[in-house]
């Protein structure tokens, strides 16, 4: 009855173990996603600049359409 209840108390013991580490991985995914997330948009935002810039730059060059 002992072995048993050590048996028990060993597989309670891992399924504790097991949902605390399965959420505890699952924490760390969704960290991981939320600054994968952030720092593309942080990217995407600088991308953008960029082109906002080389359009107010060349905005202003002589065109000449009479070819």
């Amino acid at each position: 009855m002992i072995t048993h209840t050590l048996t028990d108390l060993r597989c309670s013991m891992w399924h504790e173990l097991r949902v605390v580490l399965h959420n505890r991985e699952h924490t760390l995914l969704a960290l991981a996603i939320q600054a994968f997330a952030r720092d593309e948009r942080i990217f995407a935002q600088a991308v953008a600049n960029n082109w906002e810039s080389l359009e107010a730059a060349v905005e202003d060059l002589p065109v000449d359409l009479s070819r």
